[in-house]
């Protein structure tokens, strides 16, 4: 609607930049209201649109939004913290988010100590540990009865996570209706960032993904195939498995994680119930996969150690603070847990801000 009346408003580019306003009741089909004024049913909505000539005109445009919000956050008593976040499915080139702090939140965040890189989960970019060292030994298979899981395998035969490859088995739900098997490897102290496996998929097969989840027994017995060794899969799984397939796309798509393509040596599934394979590499496992951005930090661990630091924008190496729900802390992870306030959204010349709700009036504030 609001490009349809710039087209129908604008006609030269002497007239830019022109900022345009939506501002409306809105209405979410909550099962019921959580938060209170944060998560209501009905809330009050405002959408700037901004058109620009030149890529210049949009980031002054995109500042002068920044700093009118701090102000307001600032004359409102809060501290709110501007994040680097995922666009979704709105896209665009980048997205930021204004966070603050509250007893009850649904999001988590991660700031450098410096305060100049900050971003939720679903975008932050971390820098995780290096593995542990892995012992010379020759290639072998391991019998693991019952030993299905990172933290089994770990007290079981003496490994460590960050030397494991474990492999996600996944089903995507792609737009045009297809049903897509996935096989995702990370590093086993590492867990799966659904948006971010999202985005890649979006870009790799060109279409959105409408949701994504893991296989179980029972759909690969509707779908007419044979168990798979769920709990000892490795990165090399054969798309046979996938043979007569009713519904299914009947080969994988196969992606792994940066910190997993990283290892030479590791410890994989082996493809058969109860086995695992030690000592592996990629070049015996048919090659070395292309590396993607799809683990997210997490706060605590039952077995392994947590620190992550952070990359600034500039590859400049930081520690990291995250905000945790328990209100632990740990070294430098500080306990709070924000709630999301504001979006600002670029879109390919179109500058897009979304207040997300009314809280007491005068700040606009809502939970993600």
């Amino acid at each position: 609607m609001i490009t349809s009346l710039a087209g129908d408003l604008l006609r030269s580019y002497r007239q830019l930049p022109v900022n345009l306003y939506q501002i409306q009741t809105k209405f979410r089909d909550e099962i019921r209201p959580r938060f209170g004024l944060m998560r209501g049913r009905e809330f009050i909505m405002k959408d700037a649109y901004s058109f620009h000539a030149t890529e210049e005109s949009l980031q002054d445009s995109y500042a002068a939004m920044d700093e009118a919000y701090r102000r307001i956050f600032a004359r409102c008593g809060l501290d709110a913290v501007p994040v680097d976040a995922d666009s979704g499915a709105i896209g665009g080139a980048a997205s930021q988010e204004f966070m603050v702090t509250a007893d009850a939140g649904e999001d988590l965040i991660l700031t450098s100590d410096d305060g100049l890189y900050a971003a939720n989960q679903e975008k932050a970019i971390s820098c995780p540990d290096d593995a542990a060292p892995l012992d010379v030994g020759e290639p072998a298979t391991v019998e693991t009865p019952g030993q299905g899981s990172i933290e089994s395998l770990c007290k079981a035969q003496g490994w460590h996570p960050s030397r494991i490859i474990k492999v996600l088995l996944l089903l995507a739900r792609m737009e045009d209706g297809s049903e897509q098997p996935l096989l995702v490897s990370l590093r086993g102290d590492q867990e799966l960032n659904e948006v971010k496996l999202s985005n890649v998929l979006t870009r790799l097969l060109e279409q959105g993904v409408l949701g994504c989840h893991p296989i179980t027994d029972e759909e690969t017995g509707r779908q007419g195939l044979d168990p798979l060794p769920l709990g000892a899969i490795g990165p090399d799984l054969d798309d046979a498995w996938l043979e007569g397939a009713r519904s299914w796309t009947t080969t994988f798509v196969r992606l792994a994680d940066i910190t997993a393509t990283e290892l030479d040596r590791f410890h994989c599934g082996g493809n058969s119930p109860d086995q695992h394979r030690c000592h592996c590499n990629w070049e015996s496992l048919g090659g070395r996969h292309e590396g993607h951005d799809c683990a997210r930090p997490v706060p605590e661990r039952p077995v392994f150690t947590t620190e992550r630091p952070v990359c600034r924008r500039d590859g400049a190496l930081r520690s990291a603070t995250f905000f945790s729900w328990d209100g632990s802390t740990r070294k430098r992870w500080t306990a709070a847990s924000p709630t999301r306030t504001v979006a600002m959204k670029f879109l390919d010349g179109l500058l897009r801000h979304r207040d997300l709700a009314t809280r007491a009036g005068c700040c606009r504030t809502a939970p993600r």
